[in-house]
């Protein structure tokens, strides 16, 4: 019974014609025992899209049964059954592409041949396999039903992964670009590695990393990143041991980062001072679960840490820069996730599928210890984030978010910077193709340096102004978007959509500008993703023109960049 599915069909799934495929299936149904189901993959698959959230149903239905046997199919980047992919140019791509190896997909499961069928287990294997960047998709299926017991299969459909990277950003005013050489797929090993020449402002030069979520197969991720700049090096050294799954016990994980960049000043769209911060960061962490049923999980984590910021003047500094400042400091984090998903598409991406936390997700980093300079004395330190997602029915969704990241010094007053972020987005699915949007956003903080001030205006929000317009300790920002994801599919490599925006909001409370008006700005933009190259990026170019403050700045504002959101 093993060659029935795994010896037999799945070799002729990935390589035969639809003619021969159908001829093996007819052998097999009738070599079938009496009492076994055999199901169509595609079919089960194309079943799951019922609107605009997928139906896992068909494994909901399974719970209990015995995993008899698992299966793999891989399938490339381009469909040859789809007559607009089956050309000789996408034929040839996909000879010299190397499928994701069954030995990396294999170790990632979590669940193994003999278990009981336990569909949050499946669901929850399917999710994870979505994270990786070089899947664009990935399911779970059955394929037989046999006297209680079912053959899963596990399709994952690889994404381009070898590039030669080209990059440009224009926005409210800075722009960057870019080229360089990628391959997020090693071999088909899951592995990462990219080089690249990169020039943002005044500052370029060459950069490598390389990423592994799984580094020799094991559930270690890792990431190594060195750039050599023409204003310093910045270095990277990652490894952690996640929570692989809502049951694992134990994580850890060790970080070392040595970065810099260029910060820049401006206001009513002028540059007004820039200054050199150059940021290390080292930590080492080991966490536990706490607590887990099927709502919800719990976790805990201890961990130390050292940050050191240091400020230096060049030639375009005006307004002086900050003081150095540094702590070390052990902490502990607790982390609670309601055990709630949905899958989406037409969400964030473009043609997508999505899996959405629904629920809250809560986590808060708590610590103390010493300042640098010692004169502002001990440190209390503590970063939160709190989400909680609603769905009503299958087509409203709305968005709360909660953020804090600050620092209180125990013996100075005029040091302890903080931002309080606060955000709800309510999205409205008319059907696949058309949706409303709307979010509306309050930030606040405390003791900023000129670097941490709040700003509108470019990338930031207020796309109808320059780059960091307006500036100050809080801010409000009011987006509404009609957004359309569209079928158009050019060349079957990108999907297209599109959107028509209007924006209020203001940054004040900061030593620069006081009286600073309400801004608002309307336009319409174009949105790209890639449906074979790496997925989640999706390519922004808008075009917005202000509606208040017109003085002195363009009537139009053009921002072209790349985001991981529509």
């Amino acid at each position: 019974m093993a060659c029935l599915l795994f010896s037999c069909i799945l070799p002729v799934l990935a390589q035969a014609s639809e003619s021969e495929l159908e001829q093996q299936l007819r052998h097999i149904e009738e070599s079938l025992p009496e009492g076994c189901q055999q199901l169509d993959i595609r079919q089960t698959i194309r079943s799951r899209f019922t609107g605009n959230r997928l139906s896992s149903a068909d494994i909901e239905e399974l719970e209990g049964m015995t995993i008899r046997a698992i299966g793999f199919l891989q399938v490339g980047v381009f469909d040859e059954e789809n007559p607009d992919e089956n050309n000789s140019l996408y034929r040839f791509l996909n000879k010299i592409h190397i499928n994701t190896k069954e030995y990396v997909v294999a170790p990632q499961l979590l669940f193994e041949e003999g278990d009981s069928l336990n569909a949050n287990i499946i669901l929850e294997t399917e999710r994870l396999l979505r994270t990786r960047g070089y899947f664009y998709t990935a399911f779970i299926v059955p394929h037989v039903i046999c006297n209680g017991q079912v053959d899963l299969v596990v399709v994952t459909r690889d994404s381009w992964s070898l590039e030669v990277e080209a990059s440009f950003s224009h926005s409210g005013g800075d722009s960057s670009s870019g080229f360089g050489f990628s391959d997020g797929n090693i071999f088909g090993s899951g592995n990462s590695f990219s080089i690249g020449y990169e020039q943002e402002n005044e500052s370029k030069g060459m950069n490598y990393t390389f990423r592994s979520d799984h580094f020799l197969n094991s559930r270690v991720a890792t990431r190594i990143s060195y750039a050599d700049k023409s204003d310093g090096e910045d270095t990277v050294v990652e490894a952690k041991l996640p929570f692989y799954s809502r049951s694992t016990v134990w994580a850890g994980g060790a970080a070392y980062r040595d970065t810099g960049e260029n910060e820049i000043i401006r206001a009513k769209g002028e540059e007004i001072s820039r200054f050199r911060h150059e940021k290390v960061y080292q930590e080492a962490y080991v966490g536990r679960l706490l607590h887990t049923n099927k709502n919800s999980t719990q976790r805990i984590l201890l961990g130390l840490a050292s940050e050191d910021d240091t400020f230096y003047e060049n030639d375009g500094t005006f307004l002086g820069i900050p003081d150095a400042r540094g702590a070390q400091y052990p902490w502990v984090e607790y982390r609670y996730l309601e055990d709630h998903y949905a899958v989406y598409r037409n969400l964030n991406q473009i043609q997508r599928t999505e899996d959405v936390a629904m629920g809250i997700t809560f986590d808060f980093r708590l610590g103390y210890g010493k300042a640098s300079p010692a004169e502002h004395g001990d440190l209390i330190r503590y970063i939160g984030n709190y989400q909680q997602i609603i769905g009503v029915g299958d087509d409203h969704l709305l968005i709360l978010n909660v953020s804090v990241d600050g620092r209180d010094h125990l013996d100075s007053d005029g040091h302890d910077s903080a931002i309080w972020r606060t955000k709800a987005a309510y999205n409205i699915m008319q059907d696949v193709n058309n949706r409303w949007y709307a979010s509306i956003g309050y930030d606040a903080g405390q003791d900023l340096e000129q670097y941490e001030e709040l700003t509108v205006g470019g990338s930031a929000g207020m796309r109808g102004y320059p780059a960091d317009f307006q500036r100050g300790k809080k801010r409000m920002i009011a987006t509404v978007e009609r957004r359309y994801y569209s079928d158009w599919h050019l060349f079957n490599l990108v999907r297209v959509g599109a959107v028509g925006f209007v924006e209020a909001g203001k940054a004040w409370d900061g030593p620069i500008q006081d009286n600073n008006k309400v801004l608002a700005d309307v336009g319409f933009g174009l949105r790209f993703s890639s449906s074979k190259a790496r997925v989640g990026s999706v390519v922004h170019v808008d075009i917005s023109t202000p509606l208040v403050a017109k003085d002195g700045i363009d009537k139009y504002q053009l921002i072209i960049e790349a985001k991981r959101q529509f």
